[in-house]
């Protein structure tokens, strides 16, 4: 969503050549210095490791930084130890600006937070970089917003390197031009854009509430249409439905081309994330089981994660993980009814009450088949598949657009913070 110049939001009155491609014209008055001048960089060294002699501290990681904007000590920091001149140094102060190093596409890079307060035991984690400002040139709370600014990060990861992992080094960081406002502006555009921000967060957070809902309503949606089915008939699961009936053999021809789904390729709606188009011989030893139409996939490992899926008219060479029981139905049920069944909660909970394990608890196929289910007659199933289908449509519908709402207004964020730290808008 591009920001339109209205009588909102209006531009400086005098420009000049910053001199820099990516910064353009700047607002008069605004200097441009390279950040190495501006700011004190350092990359991480401290690892998650832990030695005895070493002191205790907690760990901002990546993690920390890449799903947060600002990191204060409400948040749960990994507990590590480091080196007295390693805490020294990456102790976590107010205004400090930490960014991301490293990820798997380059364009995913130099993701900032802003640390609010003084986390004296909270240390800078690996794969991260310390940025400490001199408060007499800028202000950390501006450089945040700069680095939030699609302009600096697009600019940034043309300097990032790699294949499947992509990292970025000082130098470039070090170097980068960037615009310097006098210090009253700064002030002003980052307390400008803290409570556009705030205000503009607040409605995403109310409208990704509103998608978990909608989410929880689907799901009881299922749940209500099939536990609450009277006149049922009630049998192992084994009997209406055979279990990892079709198996790739060991055989396969080496370059055949299949499509393989993992666990983690199913997510825990029912729906298929991804896939992975690989040749037999390259592919993992787990990918074995075959899907066809009408089949069902649960996750027989990690069933805590519900990863349960239905095929209608799947590709050719549609291959599953054996972390799967694939479920064929038999003429008793409708592959479709079976599938909102298993992905009900009380089928759901009996899969997981029956596994067993603490960090992977499972189930194997026999114990799976053995667990009842209930189902109606042929026409009934049509019947509750039919009206099922048609209210989780319509579910959907409403949550792909509040969806699409959330996406404007990220887009309108990001284009306001850009515009106004570029100076294209005066505060």
């Amino acid at each position: 969503m591009a920001l339109k110049l209205t009588k909102q939001y209006t531009p400086y009155d005098c420009y000049t050549d910053s001199g820099v491609d990516w910064l353009g014209q700047v607002p008069e008055g605004w200097n441009v210095e390279k950040l190495k001048f501006l700011s004190s960089i350092s990359p991480s060294n401290i690892d998650k490791k832990s030695s005895d002699d070493e002191k205790e501290v907690l760990l901002c990681n990546y993690v920390d930084v890449y799903k947060n904007e600002f990191i204060t000590g409400d948040l749960k920091f990994m507990k590590a130890t480091a080196k007295s001149e390693q805490i020294k140094k990456f102790a976590l102060q107010k205004g400090d600006v930490i960014i991301t190093k490293d990820s798997e596409t380059a364009d995913d890079i130099a993701v900032p937070a802003l640390v609010k307060n003084d986390l004296k035991n909270v240390l800078c984690g690996y794969h991260l970089a310390l940025i400490r400002s001199h408060k007499n040139k800028i202000l950390g709370n501006y450089l945040f917003r700069l680095f939030q600014s699609k302009k600096l990060k697009d600019t940034l990861s043309t300097y990032a390197n790699g294949i499947t992992r992509f990292g970025l080094s000082t130098f470039p960081i070090n170097n980068i031009e960037i615009n310097i406002p006098p210090l009253p502006t700064q002030q002003r555009i980052a307390a400008y854009l803290d409570e556009k921000s705030e205000k503009i967060d607040k409605i995403i957070a109310g409208k990704k509430r509103l998608v978990e809902l909608l989410e929880e309503k689907r799901k009881s949606l299922i749940s209500e249409a099939v536990d609450g089915v009277g006149d049922v008939k009630r049998e192992k699961l084994k009997f209406v439905c055979s279990i990892n009936g079709a198996t790739l053999p060991e055989t396969t021809y080496p370059d055949l081309s299949i499509n393989y789904i993992d666990i983690g390729n199913v997510n825990n709606k029912g729906k298929i994330i991804d896939k992975e188009i690989v040749n037999f011989s390259d592919a993992p030893s787990r990918a074995r089981r075959i899907v066809q139409n009408d089949d069902v996939i649960i996750a027989t490992v990690r069933t805590y994660l519900k990863a349960i899926a239905y095929f209608k008219n799947p590709e050719d060479n549609t291959i599953v993980s054996t972390g799967f029981a694939v479920l064929t139905p038999t003429k008793k049920v409708l592959g479709k009814y079976l599938y909102y069944k298993i992905l009900s909660k009380r089928f759901v909970d009996l899969v997981v009450a029956h596994s067993t394990g603490v960090s992977y608890p499972a189930i194997n196929p026999t114990q799976l088949g053995n667990l009842f289910l209930e189902y109606p007659t042929i026409e009934r199933q049509k019947q509750i598949v039919t009206e099922t289908d048609e209210k989780i449509q319509e579910i959907e519908k409403v949550i792909k657009k509040v969806k699409q709402s959330i996406k404007l207004l990220t887009e309108y964020k990001s284009s306001l913070i850009m515009h106004v730290v570029m100076g294209r808008v005066k505060v």
